[in-house]
């Protein structure tokens, strides 16, 4: 399978950066970015209040989850009567076809994220319009 050049230059632009998300469920907060150097804790302690602590990912953990939440997003059926991609949102570098405006939001607040955490690199080269069509070899909106 080939990667589309948008998530080859995701994979590539993380760095060793790690990100502290709260075990929230993703509502987002008050995330903070650390070198990958990795580094001692405590030993823990008697307390159930490590399940309040943040749970620490790296960019390329992030990178897949932003991955995944975009192929969601873009999932669509070529044969299906019905009106498909009518969305967009914006990718790491460029504005994407999706198929939902929730799906849209969903992957624009994961894409903020992810820039404001690890910085990624972008061509400097302009963005293709999305076509906001199902594509019918790859069921996704393109």
């Amino acid at each position: 399978m080939r990667l589309p050049l948008s998530l080859a230059l995701l994979a590539v632009a993380c760095g060793g950066n790690t990100v502290d998300i709260p075990d929230d469920g993703g509502s987002g907060g008050d995330a903070t970015t650390t070198d990958g150097g990795g580094g001692g804790g405590d030993g823990g302690g008697g307390s159930d209040a490590a399940s309040d602590a943040p749970v620490t990912q790296s960019c390329d953990d992030l990178a897949k989850q932003l991955a995944a939440t975009k192929a969601d997003a873009q999932a669509c059926c070529p044969t299906c009567k019905s009106l498909q991609c009518t969305a967009t949102a914006q990718d790491v570098c460029c504005p994407i076809a999706v198929e939902t405006a929730d799906k849209g939001q969903q992957l624009a607040a994961l894409v903020q994220q992810y820039k404001t955490l690890c910085h990624p690199a972008c061509p400097a080269i302009p963005c293709a319009a999305p076509a906001m069509k199902c594509d019918p070899n790859t069921s996704l909106c393109r």
